[in-house]
């Protein structure tokens, strides 16, 4: 389990299953009622000179990247270091997804950044919209990654894009507008201003209007009221893991049954 808050960092391990140990790392700011864990902190001294934690995200191979509003942080389990960016990405990290295939798509105040290492360097693109301009992507969960290596991003005007990504290791990636019919733009609200956006199987999930919409072997499909889902700021999406799906609200949790069409409203 990662969690994140910009306060002080720590981690803690716990037996599992098969006698092996599950890592997890949270970021607390006050002592809590309830449960007790016992943390070691990673700050400064540990190499995260920056405490603004903005969003994290986990590699195939276990390393933790961490990003903040000044630049980008690895931590391989023993030591957190400080990545270096492409002079355009800015120190603003806004949101991280580190994919199956050991490429690390960053998010940033001025655009959408692809990283890449091949022999132990790294490599980084910018990914720009057909007129050259960058792709910006803002708030949280708008950038998700299917199982096929299929990059889709929601930019700032709620239009969804997607990233063809070449062998090579170009300075440049060209995204494009993925052909679909007009939907209605999500409606955000004050902790959910950009969300969701999430490759779940075959299918592609997004907040869009008060609902969710579900785009999968070229159909558009939406879901609010008549399909058993309230009127709500969807913020986010999971995958259950019997293959079903979760979404909360701002003020709702519904569940859609594996097989379904109609959410069904869980109380919480």
């Amino acid at each position: 389990i990662w969690s994140a808050t910009p306060c002080a960092m720590g981690w803690w391990s716990e037996p599992r299953r098969g006698g092996d140990l599950a890592a997890a790392l949270a970021i607390a700011c006050c002592t809590g009622h309830g449960q007790v864990a016992v943390m070691e902190p990673y700050q400064e001294s540990a190499g995260l000179t920056n405490m603004a934690v903005a969003c994290l995200a986990q590699s195939p191979d276990g390393s933790l990247w961490i990003g903040t509003d000044n630049g980008l942080f690895s931590f391989d389990g023993f030591r957190i270091r400080r990545e270096v960016t492409p002079p355009a990405a800015g120190p603003g990290i806004t949101d991280l997804e580190a994919d199956a295939f050991g490429r690390l798509w960053v998010a940033t105040e001025t655009g959408l950044f692809l990283r890449r290492e091949n022999g132990g360097v790294a490599h980084w693109s910018a990914v720009v919209r057909p007129d050259g301009v960058g792709l910006g992507v803002e708030g949280k969960q708008r950038l998700t990654v299917d199982a096929r290596g299929n990059v889709f991003a929601m930019d700032r005007r709620s239009r969804l894009w997607t990233v063809a990504v070449p062998p090579a290791n170009p300075p440049r990636l060209e995204a494009s507008l993925v052909a679909m019919p007009a939907f209605e733009p999500f409606h955000g609200a004050y902790d959910a201003a950009g969300g969701p956006i999430r490759a779940i199987g075959t299918a592609l999930w997004f907040g869009c209007g008060g609902g969710l919409c579900r785009w999968q072997d070229g159909r558009l499909q939406a879901w609010g009221p008549g399909r058993g889902l309230p009127v709500d700021t969807w913020a986010s999406v999971v995958a259950a893991r019997d293959g079903g799906l979760w979404a909360r609200g701002v003020t709702h949790l519904a569940r859609l049954s594996p097989g379904s069409d109609r959410f069904e409203s869980v109380d919480a």
